[in-house]
């Protein structure tokens, strides 16, 4: 009788209540089946097969709960790239600093906008502090995982770049569109015009500017080889403006253009003398069309190569704002599971 007992409690205990018979392999395959009533009878006649499932079970469960939602990819590729470039925007800055600082006063005398644009000094130190501003933040909030630090950064990034892509559009349309900027009201050659107007130490000692600017005009006029700040082919008639330089003159340099506007083959001392004056025909020595048709034939003719140059820092920039919203909303997921 007891063995009949024995062997009938055990039939009925394998069956659950849907009448679907356990065996070793339902315990280890499904986890519903714990819920039951029978769990601490399986949990003796099957010592080893539930001892090894719950240890894999809280294993599991417990790695769940610890793993981060931080991808420690992006956390350190967003860092290590932002630590070169705040590496390389303070050394441009403390170079050039040191340089406006160090260096004699007469040449670095800021006294116009144009010198400050024209001055190599000042424009390496404002790109240096436009790069360490925002690579600083990136460097802090991937370091720190700050979402608020992440958040500014991004910000930014995406201000400069959108910044660059309506530059790259506005050189496109100079480039390829002369007349755009013109409907517009924009006119490049402007920028030129006050250049060659203040060209000329005369000129720089009565206002206060210092000599950048005639550096850059001579490097414009040597590097595309142009004379003048018009888009037409007599460009070097621009140079009448210029009261240093212009035929109202009565110096010796009257009637004439910068040795600049020479060209590589005759560049001598007097080699710009009298261009200017109309009654000279002989206009071989110099270059005569203006610098805005210079640049434009220029641009035009590497269009390609400058145009893939400008999309793939956009590209650069636009991926990096991505790791930084990615990380952003990774930070945040890991802050849910505290």
């Amino acid at each position: 009788m007891e063995q009949w007992r024995q062997s009938h409690y055990k039939g009925h205990n394998d069956w659950n209540s849907n009448g679907k018979r356990y065996n070793s392999s339902d315990l280890l395959s499904s986890s519903s089946m714990y819920n039951t009533p029978n769990d601490t009878l399986y949990q003796h006649r099957y010592p080893e097969e539930w001892r090894n499932f719950k240890l894999k079970d809280v294993k599991k469960t417990r790695a769940r709960k610890d793993r981060s939602a931080v991808n420690p990819l992006v956390k350190h590729f967003l860092f290590s790239v932002n630590v070169l470039f705040f590496v390389a925007g303070a050394a441009i800055t403390s170079l050039s600093i040191y340089v406006l600082v160090d260096s004699d006063e007469e040449e670095n005398n800021i006294g116009c906008f144009m010198d400050y644009i024209f001055s190599p000094a000042c424009l390496l130190c404002t790109l240096g502090g436009i790069v360490v501003i925002p690579a600083f933040l990136g460097c802090y909030g991937a370091l720190r995982e700050n979402t608020c630090v992440i958040k500014s950064y991004f910000v930014i990034v995406i201000i400069l770049t959108l910044l660059e892509i309506v530059l790259i559009t506005c050189f496109l349309v100079f480039t390829l569109e002369p007349d755009a900027l013109a409907n517009i009201g924009v006119y490049p050659e402007d920028f030129l015009d006050e250049a060659i107007l203040k060209y000329g130490s005369r000129v720089h000692e009565e206002d206060g500017c210092g000599r950048d600017g005639d550096d850059y005009v001579d490097f414009i006029q040597d590097k595309f080889s142009c004379c003048g700040s018009s888009n037409d082919d007599d460009g070097y008639l621009d140079w009448l403006k210029n009261p240093y330089y212009g035929c109202n003159n009565t110096g010796p340099t009257a009637c004439s253009v910068p040795i600049s506007c020479c060209k590589a083959d005759t560049t001598t001392f007097d080699c710009g003398i009298n261009k200017l004056d109309p009654s000279n025909t002989d206009l071989t020595g110099i270059y005569i069309r203006g610098c805005e048709k210079g640049i434009r034939e220029v641009f035009g003719d590497n269009i390609v190569v400058i145009a893939g140059s400008s999309f793939g820092g956009l590209f650069l920039q636009i991926f990096f704002t991505w790791c930084a919203m990615r990380l952003n909303a990774q930070v945040l997921e890991q802050r849910s599971k505290w």
